[in-house]
């Protein structure tokens, strides 16, 4: 492992972002504007990418010693659900450029796109006072008063290597504004 500065610091305003997030927001010129980031790191393997993702898990454990933190989703329904419940959310994106690619491949794996869709969805609702995802029918079931979620919070930390990165990169993902 060798010392990686910037993606230590990449990973401290992830972590901050972490933090803050719907604890506060700035009018900025009569925007309303939330510490929500969403940062890639891209480095080589044997890097030292996981001792960063390392310390953002540890600032969530200590944060929310009950809750693990997510990796990845496996469904758009596990996200929101996730985000219903906890309200802030700091996830973790190991192998982004993968992930990338199986979206943008042949055989692309719709739940990967709802779950990326749905994240671009939270941070254009990061200032809404009542966002609502999709409830699935047993969270329904279980809750007489579906409730909208002030201001959603999610912190993104996606590391990656850069090869597969820009090799799974499309136009259609530049121009989304996911990447």
């Amino acid at each position: 492992i060798r010392s990686q500065p910037e993606g230590a610091f990449l990973g401290a305003l992830a972590d901050m972002s972490f933090l803050a997030g719907r604890s506060f927001m700035l009018n900025y010129s009569g925007t309303l504007v939330t510490p929500n980031i969403y940062a890639l790191f891209l480095a080589p393997s044997g890097m030292g990418k996981e001792a960063v993702r390392r310390v953002g898990s540890e600032v969530v454990r200590i944060y929310r010693p009950n809750e693990s933190i997510p990796e990845s989703f496996a469904s758009v329904q596990a996200l929101q659900n996730m985000l219903c419940r906890l309200r802030k959310i700091y996830w973790l994106h190991d192998e982004f450029g993968r992930d990338l690619a199986v979206m943008n491949g042949e055989k692309t794996n719709s739940n990967v796109s709802s779950v990326i869709t749905e994240s671009l969805k939270v941070f254009s609702n990061a200032n809404n006072r009542s966002y609502l995802p999709r409830v699935v029918a047993q969270d329904a079931k279980e809750s007489n008063n579906v409730t909208g979620i002030d201001r959603p919070s999610l912190t993104i930390f996606a590391t990656g290597n850069p090869k597969e990165f820009f090799d799974a990169t499309s136009e259609t993902l530049l121009r989304n504004g996911y990447i």
